[in-house]
């Protein structure tokens, strides 16, 4: 799926970027650390007002940008230690962007167990449920396998599954990019075998090859003039 994006440009006059947000943490862990629970809400706006110059790498000429966003984000996470060898976390996300009418949300929960086979075998599984409001839901898994020979030395192999709606700018256009309400979803899935070596206090090495499957990637392409706009892409 392709986008049209703006070209490059140089700025003229002045510009204006004003960011105000609200956030609010509770957070709680039991003295034995067996149990903990986060709630967190987040409230953010953010404006731009800034003018472009009228020459541009593609001969296109660019106007004031007039743009603003709202943010909503609110997170609940659970873990839980239920034996020695066992635990789980749990966790409820909701989020909103955009501007009346152009808003759109999405709503996920997940649960995830942790399960130790042996003193140096651990399997870690999870599953989300995604729940957009302008596509369709969908259910995700991830596993992961993990071998510990040694106390500073650890391999593991995964496989997870992504599903990503696209920004509402993509959606619904902005300064940077003409409206495309047919884009669809980002999906696919990651897979990757690795390794973490603590070679002393102060040196960690990582390794990691991976692979990651797109279906319906999103690439920014191009540029083109809108008439009936302040700003073009």
């Amino acid at each position: 799926m392709l986008f049209r994006s703006m070209p490059t440009w140089t700025r003229v006059g002045t510009g204006h970027l004003y960011l105000t947000y609200l956030t609010g943490i509770v957070d709680y862990k039991r003295s034995d650390g067996k149990e903990a629970n986060l709630f967190a809400v987040y409230q953010g706006r953010m404006a731009n007002k800034r003018m472009r110059s009228s020459k541009t790498s593609h001969g296109v000429p660019l106007a004031w940008e007039d743009s603003k966003t709202d943010s909503v984000t609110v997170t609940e996470r659970y873990y839980r230690q239920l034996t020695d060898s066992n635990r789980i976390a749990a966790g409820l996300e909701f989020a909103k962007n955009g501007v009346s009418p152009t808003i759109m949300h999405e709503f996920s929960a997940y649960v995830q167990d942790e399960w130790d086979i042996s003193e140096k075998f651990k399997l870690t599984g999870g599953i989300r449920y995604v729940r957009p409001s302008q596509y369709a839901n969908k259910t995700l898994g991830s596993l992961n396998l993990s071998y510990a020979p040694t106390g500073n030395m650890n391999f593991y192999v995964s496989v997870n599954q992504f599903y990503k709606a696209p920004s509402p700018k993509y959606v619904f256009g902005n300064a940077f990019f003409i409206p495309n309400p047919g884009i669809k979803a980002e999906d696919g899935y990651t897979e990757e075998i690795g390794a973490n070596i603590d070679l002393d206090k102060r040196t960690t090495l990582d390794f990691a090859l991976f692979r990651r499957s797109h279906g319906n990637a999103i690439v920014i392409d191009g540029v083109k003039q809108l008439p009936d706009r302040k700003s073009v892409v």
